[in-house]
């Protein structure tokens, strides 16, 4: 595939330090129907571990963005930014298609949802081939709605794919993020702009859910952190404090069930301390926007139900870990 050559679509991957589990999904994209009619565009987020050099040797055919550090979730950007595909699925290293005409499915979607931007897909563990609970954040109960297809706020930043007009229209990833909500940031921007973020179940990836690279500590800090910079960034005013409340006692009771208060701290202390720079970014959500995500979330489940789904889900992933 030449640069003057077409290309539909680009399939964007993530890794860092996990070469076995990346080179059993380039082995699993050799096997897509269409292998050889997309891009494939490896980010090296400054791996140690010989993923650059066993990339360059043993699949030319890949692209490989390497970068000089760790930059989390600008990575993905950089990866993003390389693609000339036309749309462009970004993968987590330890997710696989489930199946051999996923490309196939993703264009195929895109051309009957003629008015979706972004598609997230179904996320299943990859022994059983059933919904992964704890990679289901979509503002609707999964035992209701996995099945369907509907309008989301969320992505899925390891399962997704994206028109490529998208990214020019309104960016990328939060880079100073690193980790954690810099989908929902992305994806408050995307509702912003009138794009529209569907959720479809007929596009079905494998989560290997490895261990490599995943410290203990990282939900309770990222998720404290970045959730308080996410509302000052883009809430109205009268969304703030009901917002943050809530938010900041979940999180709280999920980081002293975990036993990592103290990462709770710091990440207070961080979020404080970074807020100077996240009001500067602030961009207040537009009136139409914030009816429209009332409207999405008018099936979200309850606090009672977040709390009791957490614990299911902290001791099944627990248990397979």
């Amino acid at each position: 595939m030449t640069p003057s050559d077409s290309i539909p679509l680009s399939v964007v991957i993530l890794t860092c330090n996990r070469k076995h589990m990346l080179l059993e999904l380039l082995e699993d994209l050799r096997k897509q129907t269409l292998y050889g009619q997309f891009e494939i565009v490896v980010v090296d987020n400054h791996s140690e571990d010989g993923t650059y050099e066993v990339i360059v040797a043993s699949y030319p055919e890949v692209r490989c963005v390497r970068l000089s550090e760790n930059k989390g979730c600008g990575g993905r950007n950089a990866g993003i930014q390389a693609a000339r595909g036309e749309i462009i699925v970004t993968l987590d290293d330890d997710v696989v298609f489930a199946r051999p005409d996923e490309v196939d499915r993703v264009l195929t979607a895109f051309e009957k949802n003629t008015d979706a931007d972004v598609i997230t897909f179904k996320i299943l563990y990859h022994d059983t081939k059933e919904l992964i609970p704890f990679n289901w954040f979509h503002p609707r109960p999964f035992e209701e709605y996995s099945e369907t297809s509907f309008e989301t706020d969320y992505i899925s930043e390891g399962a997704v794919a994206f028109r490529k007009h998208v990214f020019s229209a309104v960016g990328y990833y939060p880079e100073d993020f690193f980790i954690s909500h810099e989908g929902y940031d992305l994806a408050y921007r995307i509702l912003d702009r009138s794009f529209k973020i569907i959720y479809s179940p007929d596009i079905e990836v494998c989560h290997k859910i490895s261990r490599m690279q995943r410290t203990s500590w990282r939900n309770s800090y990222y998720n404290t952190r970045n959730y308080i910079w996410l509302i000052v960034k883009y809430y109205p005013a009268e969304w703030i404090f009901q917002h943050l409340l809530y938010r900041l006692g979940t999180t709280f009771l999920f980081a002293f069930r975990r036993g990592q208060p103290i990462w709770y701290l710091r990440a207070l202390r961080d979020a404080i301390l970074g807020l100077p720079a996240q009001m500067r970014k602030r961009r207040v959500l537009g009136k139409g926007t914030t009816a429209r995500l009332r409207e999405i979330r008018r099936y979200a489940p309850g606090l009672g139900y977040k709390i009791v789904n957490f614990v299911e889900r902290t001791g099944a992933i627990n248990r397979r870990l």
